[in-house]
């Protein structure tokens, strides 16, 4: 695990040591410090006692791989994609996942995610590694799917 380090003008990155051994894929700084995903699923954090494991077993509890994340503009809700159609945010004050894995029924691998909005009103975009792009918007929780699209035309990957 790297963290960033203080003092300087250049952040400085240092080995932590952790209580888990699992290979990491993407990264966020939140308002409570920061996320990680990974292997099996996991999302783990240092909320500041060290690094921890927040959940082991994806947004539906099937251990789907954890590739991409986001977090909200106001550092309060993370976003996660990975294989086999896993797709959650995770509230980091409320500390609670919510799974929006299938979307549409879709199976695809999440190659990707940007999001943009504060938490409760965000607009996001999910890729796969076929170069479609799904967007929806969140309201509170509430999701809006909107139709799929593949921006960068036939045989193009993102």
């Amino acid at each position: 695990m790297w963290q960033n380090g203080e003092g300087g003008n250049e952040p400085e990155w240092r080995t932590v040591e952790t209580e888990f051994n699992i290979n990491l894929f993407g990264t966020v700084q939140t308002v409570e410090g920061p996320y990680a995903v990974g292997e099996g699923g996991h999302l783990v954090a240092d909320r500041g006692d060290g690094w921890e494991v927040i959940f082991d077993d994806g947004p539906s509890t099937r251990q789907n791989q954890l590739r991409a994340m986001d977090v909200t503009d106001d550092g309060k809700r993370v976003w996660m994609v990975g294989s086999s159609g896993a797709m959650a945010c995770y509230d980091v004050e409320e500390r609670k996942k919510f799974d929006y894995s299938y979307p549409n029924e879709m199976t695809s691998t999440w190659e990707a995610i940007a999001v943009c909005g504060d938490r409760g009103n965000e607009k996001v975009l999910a890729a796969n590694g076929s170069g479609e792009v799904l967007p929806f918007i969140i309201s509170g929780y509430d999701v809006n799917w909107e139709p799929m699209s593949k921006p960068a035309g036939k045989g193009s990957n993102v």
